[in-house]
Order: C-alpha cells, then structure tokens, then sequence
C-alpha cells in the first residue's frame, strides 16, 4: 500500500454538511504503476484539500520464494481464501444515488462495486454521467484480507427523512494497539433511513502481516520528537504548572494505604509504589504541611513530556502519545453569559495526567493529525488545521487551571455555547512554555525488542495501578446554595443546569490514575462521532 495524496475534482457542492459549505469528491490520480484505486475521496469544503486514500498492490509471491515482478503465483497453501488473488476488479456497479435534475448546477452519480464471490468493496466512485465506471477503475479486496468499519462523522446529506442521501467518513470498528485493521481513506454513502449499529457496506483493509514491520526505530523515534514534539503554552495567569514526576517525589510526596495511618514517603525513582492492586488501596498525597502549597504550583523547569510509542491502525501509523504530568488540578469557574462565577474548589484535585497524541503516518513519515486531550474526551485536528509554535512543531494551548489541550488560544464554554453558558476553559499564548521536542522521556515503546532494537527502560510508577491523589468525599451542598443564592433567578437555573452537569466534583476531590490504567494506553482515543 501507499499514501496518494494527488486527486482530480469530480463533483462539489457548497451548501449542506455540518459546515454548511458542502463538500468535493475526488478521484485519485499520480497512482504508481503496478498500484491500483481501492475508492474514491470525499472532504468538506471548510478547509485546504489535504486528504490521501491508500491504494494497494499485489505482492507477487513464487513457489521458489522469489519476491520478482511476474504473474501472480501464490505459494502451495490449504487455505483456499488464501491461494486466490488479493485484489479483484468488479463484476458490476449498482448506482446509489444520482443529483435530481435541475437541484444542482453539475451532475453526479454514486456507485458501489459489485464484488464476486469471495470479495468485498472498499470504495466507492463518484462519476458525472449515467454511464457505469470501467471495472476497472476501482479493485475489491479479497474478504479475509478486510474487516468491518464503522460510519463516523457525516459529511454530507440530501433529501428527506424519508429518502435520504447521506455521506460519510468511515473507520475500522475494531482499533487498538495490537488490532490489524486499517482505515483506507474512503468515504461511504448510505441511503437508508435508519442506520443499522453503524456498520458500513464498504469494508476497511487489513493487516495480513505483523503489525510492528513498519514502525520507527529508536533513532527515528528521537527524530520524529525532534521534528513533530508540541509546544505547551500556558495560560499567563496560570498557577498549576506541570512538573516532572520525579521532581513531585523529590517534594516529599506520600504514599498513603487505606487503613493505615501514617503514610510512606515516596522514594526519588517511585521504587516504593506497589503494583498491581486494588483501586482504593493506596493513593498519592501532596507533602505535610506549607510544602503543600509550593508543590501545587508545580515546577516547570522540571517538566518533560513523557512519551509512548505505539502502533495504530495496522501499524500504518505510528501515535506518539505526548503525556504531560500537573501536581495539581486548579478550581473551576462557570461563566453564566456576561457573569464569571468561581466555583470555590469545585474541580480541583491532586495530580493531573493531560496528553495530547501525534498520528503519523509510516507510509511517508508525514504528521496527519493530532488528538487534543479535553476532561473526559476530546478531539482530532488535521495537521493543515494546526497552528505551529516553529518548523513543523506544533502548538498546544493549555486551559487556566483545568489543563485541558485546545489546538488555537481563546475561550472554549463546556456546556451551551449557544447561551453563553459552561464551565470556562481559558487559553492563551504567553512566554510560559514547555518545548517537548527538547524536554521529553520515552517510557513505553514495547514492539522495539521485536525489531531487534533496544527498548527504552520503564520508569517504576509507571507500573503503579492506584490513584495519584485522594478521593475526598464532603458536602458541598451549603456553599452551592449560599452561591445560588447571590444569583438573579435566570443565572441560578443556569447554574444549577451546569452543576448538575458535574457530579463528581461536587461531591469530593478524585485523584487520577496514571497514563497505562487509561483504556486508550492499548486502545485508541476516545472520541464522540456527531451523527
């Protein structure tokens, strides 16, 4: 497979879709010989065109081993799926949809391939006549060589409710660091009115050989830190900056265990924190006394991103997990329209892991997007979309107190923008900033000892499963009725909307576990598909 990224406008319309300003499909043109197009390419009209789709080739495999260019002859097998060839063109084409006439100013017909037995497609293809598509214009792919994707965002819809066209980005249902499926860069059209659990009636590729074959060595780990490692921008006014976690143990930071009376103090390499046991049995605390007060506000100069190298999507892509360490989670302010109110210590808690994740792409070793870590979920953003602090290192804005990443400065309202109403996330460029690429720590790269590289050592506390702060559970109640009660009638139904968006934190402090008790440590990121 490789990355095309040359395409030739087919259609585009500019009004519909999320952004209002329509969308372009695309054929792929510039494909190498030998190489063939598995579907077409689709992207809203909101930005530069920076999309790429994957095309794919035979790898022609001798009964002698050779690995010469030739007709294809699969090696002796007593699997059947596996002795046919891996690409197929089309038997036919069934048209989707096509523009009703007189609505748009150009014509387009959408098809999907017709596979033979044994074979699915991966793509669609958009033309600007009734005629059908050569079939060979597109190749399906053979069935144990795909797996099921999922329809994520809409790009695009047209019609009524009861005879819809909709337009799709679609992605492998299964993802994780070991899953072998792979997203192929196409787009899906569906015309149904209900869409069944998700799934699409294209299929994503996969990944028949090791995972690992295509990912970085350690030196080009370091390289691609240098090149692609963020910069954190902090707020001006922030007061919880990050630290290293070393540093926070060198405080006199305490190890404490349910039942027990007298804490632990945390040795400098974490050697004493215990692994694998229960939530709830040890936790984390901040030094006695005014030391307290000092660690909070953390130590920057000590800061370093610590790093995880994993494989993703079938290792076509390697994520750069970019993990930055906070000793502390400042309060939270809710701004109800024109009025700022401070939550007292509503949100805060000791310890606070933030990250944001470079995708990047194996196939041409270019940066595609990059994931913004916000409270519970969060975001991707294409690399054209980014803001860049220099070169090709990219700029990640921090929330005042919360911590959260945003991808551009400014004000961003958790709760309903469309009112002016929600829990404040500030951010800011200012002179206080940690540059990752200069200030980093590989902590996890595990499929390196498989290439037969060395394999960066893991720090102890790495391994330690309990909280990195106190579950603290106390009645808030009376100091929220006492804030209520300040408040003109239309601002305190505001505000308790917004509290009762809050749970958790109005009724205690909940420390955080470290970065590989996070599903996403072996999984992918989380993100919420707007349908």
């Amino acid at each position: 497979m490789v990355e095309v990224t040359h395409f030739e406008k087919i259609w585009s319309t500019k009004r519909g879709g999320p952004s209002s300003k329509g969308v372009s499909f695309y054929k792929p043109i510039s494909i190498p010989t030998g190489y063939h197009c598995l579907g077409y390419y689709c992207q809203d009209n909101t930005g530069v065109l920076d999309g790429w789709t994957l095309v794919a080739k035979e790898r022609i495999l001798f009964s002698h081993d050779s690995a010469s260019e030739g007709t294809y002859e699969p090696l002796e097998s007593h699997d059947l799926e596996a002795r046919r060839r891996p690409l197929s063109s089309p038997v036919d084409y069934t048209l989707i949809w096509n523009t009703p006439q007189g609505k748009f100013n150009h014509s387009a017909f959408f098809w999907l391939p017709c596979a033979q037995d044994g074979y699915v497609p991966a793509g669609f293809v958009v033309t600007k006549t009734s005629e059908k598509p050569m079939i060979s214009e597109v190749m399906c792919v053979r069935v144990d060589l795909t797996g099921d994707c999922k329809l994520t965002n809409m790009l695009w819809s047209y019609g009524s409710s009861n005879r819809p066209f909709n337009v799709w980005n679609v992605y492998p249902c299964k993802t994780g660091l070991d899953e072998k499926m792979i997203s192929a860069g196409n787009f899906c059209c569906t015309t149904s009115k209900t869409v069944s659990n998700c799934v699409s009636p294209i299929s994503c590729l996969k990944n028949a050989a090791c995972v690992y074959q295509s990912m970085p060595t350690a030196d080009q780990i370091h390289a691609l830190m240098s090149t692609y490692g963020p910069v954190f921008y902090f707020h001006p006014d922030e007061k919880y900056l990050p630290s290293s976690v070393t540093w926070l143990f060198e405080q006199g930071a305490l190890l404490y265990k349910k039942d027990k009376d007298e804490p632990e103090r945390l040795s400098c390499d974490g050697c004493n924190l215990p692994v694998n046991s229960l939530d709830g049995e040890y936790w984390i605390g901040l030094p006695h006394g005014d030391a307290a007060e000092s660690v909070k506000k953390g130590n920057l100069e000590s800061a370093k991103a610590y790093v995880q190298v994993k494989p993703m999507l079938g290792g076509v892509y390697t994520d750069l997990v970019v993990w930055i360490y906070f000793p502390f989670n400042g309060p939270s302010t809710a701004k109800l329209a024109l009025i700022d109110v401070s939550l007292g210590n509503i949100g805060e808690h000791v310890s606070d892991w933030e990250h944001v994740t470079l995708r990047i792409s194996n196939l041409s070793g270019h940066l595609k997007k990059v994931y913004f870590a916000q409270h519970s979920g969060g975001m991707w953003v294409n690399a054209s979309e980014l803001e860049y602090a220099y070169g090709n290192n990219i700029a990640v804005y921090s929330s005042r107190n919360g911590h959260a990443s945003y991808p551009h400065p400014g004000l961003v309202l958790q709760g309903n923008r469309c009112i002016g109403v929600g829990i404040r996330n500030d951010t800011a460029h200012s002179d206080c900033f940690l540059e990752t690429s200069k200030n980093y720590h590989i902590i996890s790269a595990e499929y390196l000892h498989l290439l037969g590289d060395h394999a960066p050592d893991e720090p102890n506390w790495l391994y330690y499963t309990c909280e990195w702060g106190p579950n603290i559970l106390y009645n808030r109640r009376v100091k929220v009725d006492r804030l209520l009660g300040q408040l003109p009638e239309r601002l305190r139904k505001s505000l308790k909307y917004l509290l009762r968006k809050f749970p958790n934190e109005l009724s205690g402090q909940q420390g955080p576990t470290g970065p590989r008790r996070k599903d996403y440590w072996l999984g992918d990121e989380r993100v919420k598909y707007h349908h």
